[in-house]
């Protein structure tokens, strides 16, 4: 208990410390911008990757990640269903406050207590990972969720995902992870580079478990280093760029561009009935 006092009673000391270089104005007129800016962009993420560098992979997925998604998916869902149906609030509306419903400062705030608090920075990784790569693709990419082929790649990425991230995985489970593999592939626009990675990701995943290798090969090294996770990681990644529109993938604009004609046909056969 005394501990636990003494953590909050340190992040008190550091915020009393920055009102009262704040109201003192010992930086000048802009240091709230600059420190806040770099805070959020720089020193914020720069912690969390050391945090998620150096933290056991079991701490990660652990009994927390799913408490962590139900109480997150319950709470938006209750502000979902009261501010559309009952206060008749516009969508775009409606999704602010579910994610301030859903989600919790984590990061801002969940490291600092989870350091001097709970002894362990990495009991607030879950929830970090939870909000930035399962909440924020759905809610940052709204005008996206009419399109299937969006929500098969959310889908893809969930699988990859389960997999990839869980030190858990066995042989047996891999299968969740080429699924999702696979949904990305057959939604996305053919190229070689996606191939070539496809390809990898076959190669690597099934050829340990098809007697290619030799049991001392297989044993040192396939099994020792999880090799069959290797090509996971760059199609996951670029499943990621895809998802937050950081990679274009010609077959979402091919898409938009068919949705777009629609409407412009649409609207010219009304014009043409008046």
């Amino acid at each position: 208990m005394v501990g636990v006092l003494i953590g909050f009673a340190i992040i008190v000391a550091v915020i009393a410390v920055g009102y009262l270089v704040g109201r003192l104005d010992l930086l000048g007129e802009h240091a709230q911008h600059v420190l806040s800016r770099l805070a959020f962009f720089v020193l914020s993420p720069a912690l969390l990757f050391t945090v998620l560098s150096e933290a056991d992979v079991s701490h990660l997925f652990s009994s927390l990640l799913p408490i962590s998604a139900i109480a997150a998916v319950a709470n938006i869902a209750v502000f979902l269903v009261v501010s559309l149906l009952i206060w008749r609030r516009p969508l775009p509306d409606a999704t602010i406050g579910a994610l301030a419903s859903g989600y919790v400062n984590a990061n801002n705030i969940g490291l600092p207590v989870s350091v001097y608090v709970l002894g362990d920075a990495s009991s607030s990784a879950p929830v970090i990972l939870l909000q930035l790569i399962v909440l924020a693709p759905i809610v940052m990419r709204r005008e996206r969720w009419h399109e299937a082929h969006f929500r098969l790649q959310l889908i893809a990425s969930i699988l990859i995902f389960a997999v990839l991230f869980n030190h858990q995985s066995e042989s047996p489970s891999y299968v969740i992870a080429m699924l999702g593999i696979a949904v990305w592939f057959a939604t996305s626009e053919r190229a070689a580079w996606r191939v070539a990675l496809v390809v990898f990701a076959m190669l690597l995943v099934n050829g340990g478990s098809s007697g290619i290798l030799s049991r001392d090969l297989y044993q040192r090294f396939y099994l020792a280093y999880l090799l069959k996770t290797v090509p996971l990681i760059p199609i996951w990644i670029v499943v990621q760029l895809e998802l937050h529109g950081l990679l274009r993938n010609r077959r979402d604009d091919s898409e938009l561009g068919e949705a777009d004609a629609g409407d412009v046909t649409g609207r010219e056969a009304v014009t043409h009935r008046r």
